[in-house]
């Protein structure tokens, strides 16, 4: 380049040199020779061409030097996008692997912290050691066909534990050879997910309670098993229904304004009501409905769980009964009957107990105000009896003195048993009180009739069987009455009369002593009876 310059400024010089020459003879008046002007002619023509090669030179350095420029933009270019490629690919979250012939190329961080190594122990293994042998037919299958559809298979680390992937994978050519590119997302947390939504469902699909979940249509979304139990439909044909085919307190303009109050409000909040569900046969049963409208995205839905109340209806109602009989039983036979929860601590008394301590009706009982009713002389040992029951899992049998709010003294029998859990502990202490006064006139009433009954058969003509036969059967008439007394009249089933009561009287426990001479029974009292209320 500098000879170039160098020549260029020689012809140029030349040049000068020719024209001054011929200036200054021009000046002199002389002319010039034909040699002068040839020389002239050769100094331009040099001094042009040496000019018109250096704009050349130059045009070429110029392009030189844009040329080396832009390769230079391109290098870094490539450079940055390298680096751009290998951040994204550090970024994501499924691991990346290059592989060619079962070969790992090359992978991304992602997919070593995957299979529990460093990047740089993994290059140039053999793909198959970190597949689960059993999956390792799948993958190479999937290699050698150039699969695109996601596939799943079994990993293995390199401690040797599995875990589950869904595997993305493109054959590309790079530098003349065929290379796969592997997407690899580690799906271990989508798997727990599946088989908790299949517990779910399954648990749903087997509940006891009927579930329904509806549409704004009032169709129904879904169904679980127990819904097509109930009404007689199967799951099918429960979904091509709607909730007033099913309902008939819910026709379709109630449908209509319900949904429409929980789209405007958008509480959700659950609601509990009482409604009849209609069988496939057209038959109808009671059924409690607990339900909650839900916003899932854009969609909404309303859920349904519904339990049929029909047998709980008929034992409320036998209950109901049942305990008005007992009632009438109860106050037949002047009893008072009374229960204490030992788990609350909560002591129920009946009316008609309290009125046997002289209490009114609305008294809030306990326990110590109960020993507080009775008898200074006769508090320690009820209070003994009681625990001696509950720690026996006995009966609880006492007779005491109520002393009244007015200062008068009342006699009064208890009878009572502790009912126990599961576990065998005592829960409940429950049981009746009776007066001593109707306990002993009905047991001299009974002593009456029975008498009676001896004092007829005196008259009664000639039977069949012998005088000694009928009166074995009076005596043990009277018996019966004397051993068993009233008071077992309510307290046991009929069935039980002819086993020994531990509801006796205190003062007929044991059968009278007879003469053998003597044509009646007379009754001895084994104890003395408590005295008469005053």
């Amino acid at each position: 380049m500098r000879s170039h310059v160098r020549l260029a400024a020689a012809a140029l010089a030349a040049l000068g040199l020719v024209a001054a020459l011929v200036a200054w003879r021009q000046l002199r008046g002389e002319a010039l020779p034909p040699s002068g002007l040839v020389l002239l002619g050769a100094a331009a023509l040099a001094a042009f061409a040496a000019g018109w090669s250096g704009a050349r030179l130059g045009a070429a350095r110029r392009q030189d030097g844009a040329l080396l420029e832009s390769r230079d933009l391109l290098q870094a270019a490539l450079r940055e996008s390298e680096e751009r490629s290998r951040i994204l690919a550090e970024a994501s979250f499924e691991g990346i692997a290059i592989t060619a012939q079962g070969v790992l190329l090359d992978c991304s961080d992602r997919m070593a912290e995957m299979l529990g190594a460093v990047r740089g122990d993994l290059l140039g293994r053999s793909v198959s050691e970190f597949i689960a042998p059993e999956h390792r037919d799948l993958v190479a299958e999937a290699q050698r066909s150039g699969r695109l559809e996601p596939y799943e298979h079994l990993m293995r680390r390199v401690d040797g534990s599995q875990f589950p992937v869904e595997v993305r994978a493109r054959t590309a050519e790079i530098g003349g050879r065929a290379l796969r590119i592997s997407v690899i997302r580690d799906i271990t947390e989508r798997r727990r997910a599946e088989q908790a939504l299949r517990v779910f469902q399954y648990s749903i699909d087997q509940a006891s309670d009927a579930v329904f979940w509806m549409r704004r249509d009032g169709g129904f979304a879904y169904v679980n098993d127990q819904a097509g139990r109930s009404l007689g439909y199967t799951r099918e044909e429960l979904l091509r229904l709607h909730l007033w085919d099913i309902d008939p307190n819910f026709p379709r303009e109630r449908w209509s304004e319900r949904w429409a109050a929980f789209h405007e409000d958008r509480r959700g909040g659950a609601e509990q009501l009482a409604s009849l569900h209609r069988r496939k046969d057209g038959s109808t049963f009671p059924v409690e409905v607990v339900a909650k409208h839900l916003w899932l995205g854009d969609e909404e839905l309303h859920v349904a769980y519904v339990r049929d109340i029909g047998e709980r209806r008929r034992t409320e109602e036998a209950l109901s009964r049942s305990e008005a009989s007992l009632q009438l039983a109860l106050e037949a036979a002047r009893l008072g009957d009374w229960s204490w929860d030992m788990v609350t601590g909560e002591v129920a008394w009946s009316a008609r107990c309290k009125a046997l301590y002289g209490l009114p009706p609305e008294t809030v009982m306990t326990y110590q105000l109960f020993l507080a009713c009775l008898h200074p002389d006769d508090r320690d040992r009820v209070d003994a009896a009681l625990k001696r029951a509950v720690a026996e899992r006995s009966a609880y049998d006492v007779e005491k003195r109520a002393i009244w709010p007015d200062g008068t003294l009342h006699w009064n029998a208890t009878r009572g048993r502790v009912i126990c859990n599961a576990a065998g502990e005592p829960v409940r202490l429950t049981g009746v009180t009776v007066r001593y006064l109707d306990l002993r006139e009905a047991d001299r009433l009974a002593r009456q009739e029975a008498k009676s009954v001896v004092n007829l058969l005196r008259v009664v003509p000639e039977a069949p069987r012998s005088d000694k036969e009928i009166r074995a059967d009076a005596e043990r008439a009277v018996l019966r009455w004397e051993r068993y007394g009233p008071f077992d009249a309510v307290a046991r089933s009929p069935s039980a009369a002819t086993a020994r009561s531990p509801w006796a009287t205190p003062w007929s426990r044991t059968p009278p002593a007879r003469s053998a001479a003597s044509t009646t029974v007379r009754s001895s009292p084994a104890s003395p009876a408590p005295p008469l209320t005053p």
